[in-house]
């Protein structure tokens, strides 16, 4: 009985073992879903959007799920599935998603990299962030 020899290549090092801070935050959205909410709560025309007004959502026009909200955005669908999100479907309104506490927690994580959430363009999103948190 052979045994096959070890491999001459080291493991290559991963984002964790040469940073584990952005590590961390990375693990909180996935790329898709950082688009998403930067996409969603950015500043458009002078016109700030609150982040408790939730990401809005479609409703399906036809078929099975007609009347339904539509998760057709993988980031939707990844974040639902994680429980950083909730959907709301209030009657006579289009439904939205809005950010559970666990979502919120992720959000403020992501926050702390200026380079994901730029005060510049989402300081409107940080200070509901910071009022949402309170005092420390």
């Amino acid at each position: 009985m052979t045994s096959e020899p070890p491999s001459a290549d080291p493991p290559r090092p991963t984002r964790a073992d040469l940073d584990p801070e952005s590590a961390a935050i990375d693990a909180s959205f996935t790329a898709a879903e950082r688009r998403l909410i930067r996409s969603e709560f950015r500043a458009r025309s002078g016109k700030t959007y609150p982040l408790d007004d939730g990401i809005w959502l479609h409703r399906w026009a036809a078929g099975p799920h007609q009347g339904q909200p539509k998760l057709n955005r993988t980031a939707i669908r990844t974040l639902l599935e994680r429980g950083l999100i909730e959907v709301v479907d209030p009657l006579g309104r289009l439904p939205f998603a809005r950010f559970t506490r666990a979502g919120l927690k992720a959000l403020w994580d992501m926050a702390q990299d200026r380079r994901m959430l730029p005060p510049d363009q989402y300081a409107h999103l940080l200070a509901e962030l910071d009022a949402k948190r309170g005092p420390e």
